[in-house]
């Protein structure tokens, strides 16, 4: 297995379970994968409850609010590590560089990784499961005149980067989010209480914001059922023309929230 993120450790722990011989790599010296505090930014915490957002074999501590914040989840996952004993399977600070088939003909793929002690080295494998996520590698843009902004004193930040910023940064500055996901969300609420002068968010199509609670019900209610898919097909196309019926009717309360 690659990766220390969620998913990682359900995979570990099921693979452990049906009896096979596991063995993890992870370039960085410890779990957690995004939730690992030289990733998270400040304020970062999770859009789903606790009930649902949780290994099956491993609640969250009752103490835990509805919402967990980035360390809460990343200790919840360390612990959830420890008591599967799912440390001792990992190779920390070690790098997969590559990933290629047996050339023998027999199945299985070769593995060349790296540790950070010095030296490459090959190992085969029945299976591999590649966990690393979609968010591991940052992605970074560059526009027109954006380096002499940079010159004239301007800053520009990944999120990822966004802890690395000081107050002095960001009080009575003007500030430009690009992009409209939960990680722009979040670092514009901050940003503004931080002291800037300004917050402006550009994006190219607008989604839903859908708050904590609405009428003083939980979201999870609302959402985290099937009547969803109808109340917001752009998350699922109607399969049928009944679907298509009710999901015109729902827009006025779509279009209230």
């Amino acid at each position: 297995v690659i990766g220390v993120g969620v998913s990682v450790l359900a995979a570990a722990k099921a693979f452990v379970d049906q009896g096979h011989e596991v063995v993890g790599f992870e370039s960085s010296d410890s779990f957690g994968g995004v939730w690992d505090n030289s990733r998270a930014y400040p304020g970062v915490k999770t859009q789903t409850s606790k009930d649902l957002y949780r290994f099956m074999d491993m609640a969250m501590p009752d103490e835990y609010p509805e919402w967990p914040s980035g360390e809460q989840v990343l200790a919840y996952m360390t612990s959830y590590a420890k008591k599967f004993d799912l440390t001792k399977l990992y190779h920390f600070n070690t790098t997969v560089l590559s990933v290629r088939r047996r050339e023998d003909r027999k199945n299985g793929w070769i593995l060349k990784i790296r540790s950070s002690k010095g030296g490459d080295d090959e190992m085969i494998f029945d299976f591999v499961a590649v966990c690393t996520g979609t968010f591991t590698s940052p992605k970074c843009i560059s526009h027109p005149g954006q380096d002499d902004f940079v010159r004239t004193g301007g800053i520009v930040k990944h999120s990822s980067e966004y802890k690395d910023l000081s107050n002095e940064d960001i009080q009575g500055k003007r500030v430009l989010i690009i992009g409209n996901s939960k990680s722009a969300t979040d670092i514009a609420v901050h940003v503004a209480n931080r002291g800037s002068r300004q917050v402006t968010i550009s994006q190219t199509r607008n989604r839903w914001r859908i708050p904590y609670f609405i009428f003083g019900i939980n979201a999870k209610y609302f959402l985290f059922m099937r009547a969803e898919e109808i109340l917001f097909p752009s998350w699922k196309k109607p399969s049928s023309v009944f679907d298509k019926v009710v999901s015109i009717l729902l827009i006025p309360l779509a279009w209230l929230n």
